[in-house]
């Protein structure tokens, strides 16, 4: 079901609306598009209170609103707009950050949302475009589309860049020379990072920027607006594309992982590109052939360590117990027990002394408690 663009609100839930609008943007640090996100949940979620599904006919307050509120919204969502579990958990989301903002400022005393769950989900890895389908989709641009079109969707699949990304690229932030060249990123949380371009990426970048505007703003402007181009629009035209090349539907975020797939089966995991699909965030979804990569917890390595090291040492000990137990019984004559048991466990401990001695020699200086 498509929901309402701009429902109408009633005049206190459009005032409560703006105060939330005016600390978004004043005294967050959020991009533009988190904060439009952030505020159109919240004005679906006041409409559809103020109509009475909620069983809440009123004007829209913050202290009127409860907990079993809540989980009826969520419902609503789940069964009535059969929304996917990912939307639904970004409306939930949405109105705990809104509620939790209420109470710090003393519109609310209780947060109704704090003890509303969210809805789990299971992961699935990403879709994993293969050579074939790379190659159709490069080619249905190539025939199909604009020079711009075929510039962007080359240079998300050789960079990995996000959709977001690219949207926001700047003509001086492209760096071309005869033999190299790299491109000037800030990605997500405002993080800077320079990617190196391959020689794929230069040459066609090296045609595009001379057709170019002298005035262009941004390195992909709209040909309707001449602004930056948006998010939405990168993933229609991808999908459009992808239609064409009769592929099953591709979103731009399946370009980037089609990047790290590509870096990973040629051994470059680790590089500067692909160090957010990898290095970061300590795992990755590589072919089968690769099996899985996951990061592995450091303070598990020290335990791993400390426990092969006590290991070392009682069998050091053990071994010197029994050697002096076996001597002792081949010596002839009577033996005092008292005096077999003395003599096994001072042999034992000698033994696991020196074996202390050496592992703190060879540099491993692991703590052992026993």
């Amino acid at each position: 079901m498509k929901r309402d663009a701009l429902p109408s609100l009633s005049a206190a839930s459009q005032q409560a609306w703006a105060e939330y609008e005016s600390y978004l943007r004043i005294l967050t640090d959020l991009s533009p598009v988190t904060r439009r996100n952030y505020l159109s949940d919240l004005r679906q979620f006041q409409a559809w209170y103020e109509s009475g599904e909620g069983q809440e006919s009123t004007s829209f307050t913050p202290a009127a609103v409860t907990t079993p509120t809540l989980t009826r919204y969520r419902r609503y969502l789940q069964q009535t707009l059969q929304l996917k579990p990912a939307s639904v958990n970004r409306y939930l989301v949405t109105l705990k950050g809104y509620f939790t903002w209420a109470k710090s400022t003393g519109r609310v005393t209780v947060n109704p949302a704090a003890v509303v769950k969210l809805i789990p989900q299971v992961k699935s890895p990403p879709r994993h475009l293969s050579d074939k389908e790379e190659s159709a989709l490069v080619a249905a641009v190539t025939n199909y589309g604009s020079l711009r079109d075929r510039t962007m969707l080359i240079l998300m699949l050789h960079t990995g860049l996000r959709a977001a990304e690219v949207c926001s690229l700047r003509p001086e932030h492209v760096h071309l020379r005869k033999r190299s060249g790299s491109v000037e990123v800030y990605g997500k949380r405002n993080k800077y990072r320079e990617l190196p371009l391959n020689a794929t990426a230069r040459k066609v970048l090296s045609q595009y920027l001379p057709t170019l505007p002298a005035n262009s703003t941004y390195l992909f402007p709209s040909h309707k607006t001449g602004k930056a181009l948006t998010t939405r629009a990168l993933g229609y035209l991808v999908s459009k594309y992808a239609r064409l090349a009769r592929l099953d539907p591709i979103s731009p975020h399946d370009l980037r992982h089609r990047f790290g797939y590509r870096m990973a089966d040629g051994g470059r995991g680790k590089s500067e590109n692909s160090g957010c699909l990898v290095r970061r965030t300590g795992k990755f979804f590589p072919s089968r052939n690769l099996g899985k990569v996951r990061q592995v917890n450091p303070s598990r390595l020290v335990s791993a360590g400390a426990s092969a090291a006590r290991r070392s040492l009682l069998k050091s000990w053990l071994i010197g117990a029994l050697g002096a137990a076996v001597a002792l019984a081949f010596v002839p004559g009577k033996k005092d027990w008292q005096t077999l048991l003395t003599t096994t466990l001072s042999a034992g401990s000698v033994a696991f002394v020196v074996s202390a001695l050496s592992e703190r020699k060879s540099g491993n200086e692991t703590k052992v408690t026993l």
